[in-house]
């Protein structure tokens, strides 16, 4: 089996991912790929088990493109670029399709969902909204099952927090706490917007503010973690400066695949540039 490094490398910088054109012309272009049949499937990963046939590889996933694609824009709700989404999602089909084995009896497309799916939660943990409101296993659970049921504005009543809890099987508290985080994460929006500052929802693993409501504590505390945002943003070299201001900091906001044409490298690299900027501004927060 071919190892996750070479294997990485190849499929990402040998496969033509995005053809020009943009978003619009990439999904027709999935949508244009065949479909293989479960036995074209089967013998295709047998090559790639067998022979480490890269020419296999490559075909297992070019099939399989569209249904990231499908699973990906499940996903637009959180506000993200459905271009990155898709990025992200193919490189856990990637991962699939690396540890497939058709013997087990599964078809590549069911097998690969995992994959895609948990690569996409990650994305938006790390990068949804200027807080991090899920950190525990039970807090990311709650994340995705409860953003779509719970309002903004108005809190649950003990005994419909009880009916999920029981639903979904934790404790009411933490239907009542995932609440808060949810809705204190939304007031951000306006009171970050209303005073100029970060505009947009990202930067997201920088800072947990445990606060709600709008008393001048709390309007203090919005205020500091935006004080410290512009701190860790002064501290970037200039090209993970660059990065971060035109990802998430300007009214055109770039994707990951603009940043790379611009800058003359991979979309890989950008991501791994991105990560590394978020990970020391978090870091110069924290200290």
């Amino acid at each position: 089996m071919l190892n996750m490094v070479s294997y990485m490398s190849y499929s990402m910088t040998q496969m033509q991912f995005l053809p020009s054109g943009g978003l619009s012309a990439y999904l027709a272009w999935v949508h244009r790929l065949p479909v293989l049949t479960h036995e074209q499937e089967t013998e295709l990963a047998m090559r790639m088990i067998e022979d480490q046939d890269r020419d296999a590889v490559k075909q297992l996933i070019l099939s399989n493109l569209r249904h990231v694609a499908y699973i990906a824009q499940q996903y637009k709700g959180y506000g993200l670029c459905l271009s990155d989404l898709i990025q992200e999602g193919n490189i856990g089909l990637i991962k699939a399709v690396k540890r497939f084995n058709p013997k087990e009896g599964v078809r590549l497309v069911t097998y690969a969902a995992y994959w895609i799916k948990s690569e996409l939660h990650e994305y938006v943990l790390r990068n949804w909204k200027i807080v991090r409101v899920a950190t525990t296993k039970v807090q990311r659970m709650l994340f995705f099952k409860l953003r779509s049921k719970l309002s903004f504005d108005t809190a649950v009543s003990e005994q419909e927090a009880k009916d999920i809890a029981k639903t979904l099987g934790v404790q009411t508290s933490d239907i009542i706490d995932m609440q808060k985080r949810l809705q204190y994460d939304h007031s951000l929006d306006v009171s970050l917007d209303d005073e100029h500052y970060w505009t947009d929802h990202q930067l997201s693993a920088l800072a947990l503010v445990e606060t709600s409501g709008d008393t001048l504590d709390d309007q203090l505390s919005v205020t500091k973690v935006n004080q410290d945002l512009q701190e860790a943003m002064k501290s970037l070299p200039d090209r993970l400066y660059h990065i971060i201001q035109s990802r998430y900091l300007t009214e055109d906001k770039m994707t990951l695949q603009d940043l790379a044409d611009q800058l003359g490298i991979s979309v890989e690299r950008v991501r791994q540039l991105e990560k590394q900027a978020l990970l020391h501004m978090k870091k110069i927060i924290d200290n």
